[in-house]
């Protein structure tokens, strides 16, 4: 029997999400958000723990930076049960971070790839992609 039913491989980032936003901000000028969350971000690690929360037994391989931001995707994954133990804290580069504008129904994004952009092959070894009944790769756009 293998140790995960699923080990997901991607981009581990926070989003910072402002709502009740009047319009979008033009150059040199400052709007108010009127709403703010700061939340677990990234495609693959919010499948990781919906699919974990739905009981089966997921493990992450992705790359965070050791600050605040990494902690709570860290404490975020691992509340949900997800393993986080093939997680690479490195503390040379910061953890990515997405900044979602809200307003109506549409939205803006920036994102700072931060660790995102140094997880590479290297870093995934033949032996835990071997724990997994099923490899799930996402965001490989985000991925060098």
């Amino acid at each position: 029997m293998k140790k995960f039913d699923a080990l997901v491989v991607g981009e581990l980032n926070v989003d910072l999400i402002l709502n009740s936003i009047e319009a979008f901000p033009k150059i040199g000028t400052e709007i108010l958000a009127n709403e703010m969350t700061l939340t677990l971000g990234s495609s693959s690690a919010i499948f990781a723990s919906n699919l974990s929360s739905l009981g089966m037994r997921v493990g992450f391989i992705g790359k965070l930076g050791k600050d605040v931001f990494g902690k709570l995707v860290l404490d975020s994954l691992t509340a949900s049960g997800v393993d986080t133990s093939m997680i690479i804290q490195d503390d040379a580069v910061n953890t990515g971070a997405t900044i979602v504008m809200s307003f109506g129904e549409e939205r803006a994004m920036v994102t700072h790839m931060g660790a995102m952009e140094s997880l590479n092959l290297e870093d995934i070894r033949p032996e835990m992609l071997r724990q997994a009944r099923h490899l799930h790769l996402s965001s490989v756009f985000l991925q060098p």
